[in-house]
């Protein structure tokens, strides 16, 4: 204890100080975390005294260490709204080439594998962008998902311009698309460049007047490309090579008027399972006056193509529309493996064959994608009604913490396992709460009490296994369908995020 009067001041930090007044006492713990006040207080007309304690309690700083400084973010970064870029074995190299030789130099960029991770709380997604690979499209160990070679030449030995020419070629890409993700991704680049909605519609427009002049520029004269040569790299040759499969899925969730009546009616109503677009290859030689003006041509002979070629693959995947495409390509594989092989090498019976396994395959996955989108319908119903008899918070709709499951079962075998742990784990949970039900109330109210509170139950009770019984049905399903198509078990853990991400 340490006893001070007369107007004293303790120092027990450099940043902080406690000043008191006369006929006081403080006792600061040895931590210095606390300090506590003893106020003397004189009574009048009286010899008493009047004792009064206050304690303060010291903010101590906190010292963050630089490594979670860089995880974290500071001290006011949320960590519900975040998406990773993750890129993965950067090579950059630049080479210099001397004055009197034709190329003035070179520049390549590789990258190895490039992945967005989605982390919004309110998105069950797991990977937004990663490369995209399967049993038909192998993933190469060794190539590189993006390169981007430029090369920069001199037209005339006597003059300091340059020409570039861009190679650039990309992997398939696989995409899984929430709404809340993507609108935050539009804001952040929108922030970032320093554009508004209402400009970026104007710099499309005044784009699509000067692409199809720009996109005809032909053998620039020389004097001409000198005088821009100072703000824009022309750009003899560009190639975009080989062709790339981008497969889309996006889950819309709500309306938002605020990106525009039909743009947030799609936005929000669009559901794609497995939607496919090909990005066609390109190759341009006839010269492009700066970057913008290569963003615009390839934008637009892509999206040319993709309304001209491939809209039936991209409707294909809307709603429900992916199972049914599913059974009609088993029908024509069927009709059309016996035909082929008879062509081939005459033995029709081994093309039969290929066509049934086709037929078989495609069936059962359409069946077992149409009976998961029921069961989620089912438990979507019970999960509501469920909520409508019990009170307090819900127990199952937590849309900002929900995740698709644990694990991701790899077979028939283990989505059994799975179903029957849950099965095993929601009895359990029914027979507890009827038992606290009752317990709680007998204490109270004897017998009569213990047997309202079971009867208070009883909807709950009724209504629990209808939502554990889907959510076993759903393992099942997925086993199934990820033991016949191994494929499909691969995505799945790419796509959905579990409670060990």
């Amino acid at each position: 204890m340490q006893t001070f009067s007369k107007r004293c001041l303790l120092n027990f930090r450099k940043d902080a100080t406690v000043s008191f007044n006369d006929l006081q006492s403080i006792d600061v713990d040895t931590n210095n975390s606390n300090v506590t006040f003893c106020k003397v207080t004189n009574l009048t007309n009286s010899n008493a005294v009047k004792y009064s304690t206050e304690q303060v309690t010291i903010e101590q700083t906190k010292e963050h260490s630089l490594d979670s400084f860089l995880s974290l973010g500071g001290a006011n970064r949320d960590q519900n709204v975040l998406m990773k870029l993750v890129l993965n074995k950067v090579k950059f190299q630049r080479e210099v080439y001397p004055e009197d030789n034709e190329y003035a130099s070179r520049y390549i960029l590789l990258v190895n594998d490039v992945e967005i991770i989605d982390r919004l709380k309110s998105s069950n997604f797991n990977k937004f962008l990663y490369q995209y690979s399967s049993k038909q499209i192998p993933r190469q160990s060794s190539a590189n998902m993006i390169e981007i070679k430029a090369v920069y030449s001199r037209p005339d030995p006597n003059c300091v311009s340059e020409e570039c020419s861009l190679y650039v070629s990309c992997k398939p890409i696989r995409l899984n698309i929430d709404q809340d993700s993507l609108i935050f991704l539009i804001n952040f680049f929108q922030e970032v460049f320093g554009a508004s909605p209402e400009e970026n519609e104007e710099e499309r427009d005044s784009n699509a007047k000067v692409n199809a002049a720009a996109s005809q520029v032909k053998n620039m004269p020389l004097s001409q490309h000198n005088a821009s040569r100072s703000s824009e790299t022309f750009y003899r040759v560009f190639s975009f090579s080989p062709d790339v499969l981008i497969r889309i899925d996006y889950q819309g969730k709500h309306v938002l008027m605020e990106q525009g009546a039909l743009k947030g009616l799609l936005m929000g109503l669009g559901q794609l399972n497995t939607s496919e677009i090909t990005l066609k290859r390109l190759c341009y030689r006839h010269g492009l006056l700066g970057h913008h003006k290569i963003l615009s041509y390839a934008t637009n002979e892509w999206k040319q193509d993709i309304f001209k070629n491939q809209l039936p693959s991209i409707l294909g995947g809307v709603g429900p529309m992916h199972s049914f495409v599913q059974l009609f390509q088993g029908v024509k594989d069927f009709v059309c493996f016996p035909v082929a092989q008879y062509k081939r090498d005459g033995q029709i019976v081994r093309g039969l064959q290929r066509g049934a396994s086709s037929l078989s395959t495609s069936a059962v996955m359409a069946f077992l994608d149409l009976a998961s989108g029921l069961v989620y319908t089912i438990q979507s119903v019970a999960i509501i009604g469920y909520d409508m008899v019990s009170p307090g918070p819900s127990k199952f709709q937590k849309p900002k913490e929900t995740f698709r499951q644990i694990t991701q079962p790899a077979d028939v075998r283990e989505g059994l396992t799975s179903a029957a742990n849950v099965v095993k784990v929601g009895m359990t949970d029914v027979s507890r709460d009827m038992y606290i039900a009752a317990s709680a109330e007998h204490e109270h109210k004897g017998v009569p009490g213990a047997i309202g509170g079971v009867l208070r139950q009883i909807p709950k009770a009724l209504i629990k296994p209808v939502i554990v019984g889907t959510e076993a049905t759903n393992y099942v399903i997925d086993g199934v369908r990820h033991q016949l198509m191994p494929d499909a078990h691969q995505e799945d853990i790419h796509k959905w995020r579990t409670k060990n991400c």
